[in-house]
């Protein structure tokens, strides 16, 4: 396995990878749906990829204002920052774990959401179905709960913010 990552906009023969990362990462991060797949295939879906040359080993999806997506956190979020970048998915395959992946993914979401003029940089987390170590790593990057909410689905998230979505250490390719 190579040790440089790159941070890149997926590619449609990621998805065969994006798929199999985010079936590991259940119950963490929900189902990716047909739809969902279509689209990152499609290049239309918002999606960042971490790659070191030999394999993909996470993945990013984001939805920004004013996007087509019927998510209730997303719909949270939208009627209280009309400016803001949407973190609704980020899933890092076990091979690729405690490697910063997931911290380059952000960075690249974060620097994506400076460019685009998002003002608010904001993301969930799952407190049931429980998921014991994003809370902690959400908080070194500097989230800041906002609220919390009872999902049509049954789970209950933590809604996250970042005060101000400064870029950070990454280097992107897009």
């Amino acid at each position: 396995m190579g040790s440089r990552i790159t941070i890149r906009r997926a590619r449609p023969e990621d998805t065969a990878a994006i798929g199999a990362i985010n079936a590991a990462g259940q119950p963490g991060v929900a189902p990716l749906t047909p739809v969902e797949m279509a689209a990152i295939a499609a290049g239309t879906l918002r999606c960042w990829v971490a790659d070191d040359s030999a394999a993909v080993l996470g993945y990013l999806i984001a939805y920004a204002a004013g996007d087509a997506y019927d998510g209730e956190e997303f719909a949270w979020f939208g009627r209280r920052y009309p400016a803001l970048l949407y973190v609704d998915q980020i899933a890092v395959a076990p091979a690729g774990r405690r490697r910063g992946i997931g911290s380059a993914l952000y960075a690249a979401a974060r620097a994506a959401a400076v460019a685009e003029g998002h003002a608010a940089f904001t993301c969930e987390v799952n407190l049931d179905p429980p998921n014991p170590i994003s809370p902690r790593f959400h908080d070194q990057l500097g989230f800041h709960e906002v609220g919390v909410l009872r999902t049509a689905d049954g789970r209950t998230v933590v809604l996250l913010r970042l005060p101000s979505p400064a870029v950070g250490g990454a280097s992107t390719s897009t």
